[in-house]
């Protein structure tokens, strides 16, 4: 894409708008997924907080919660992502 310097910013993006609302739409998808998976981790199979809505599911809210089913029903893994998500204090409250 050649770019013609005797035009203004302003007219440049609004010649090419179509270009930048895909370019700006693309990214904002991008954002959006890496802020969900951010809220999201992945420390417990989903099936073990079956009557949650893991959408709107705090992990950092609901520790105990978390803690709880991984120390009754999870595996090898589930416990390994928990010791190294959540800190040794709160796995100790919730064990008390």
């Amino acid at each position: 894409m050649k770019i013609d310097t005797s035009q203004s910013a302003q007219q440049y993006f609004f010649s090419n708008e179509h270009f930048f609302k895909r370019i700006f739409s693309e990214l904002s998808v991008t954002l959006d997924d890496k802020i969900m998976e951010k809220q999201q981790p992945h420390i417990i199979n989903p099936a073990l907080l079956w009557e949650y809505d893991l959408t709107t599911f705090n992990y950092e809210k609901s520790y105990k919660i978390v803690i709880e089913r991984v120390l009754q029903l999870g595996n090898l893994d589930e416990w390994r992502n928990m010791v190294s998500y959540y800190s040794s204090q709160q796995i100790l409250d919730t064990i008390e």
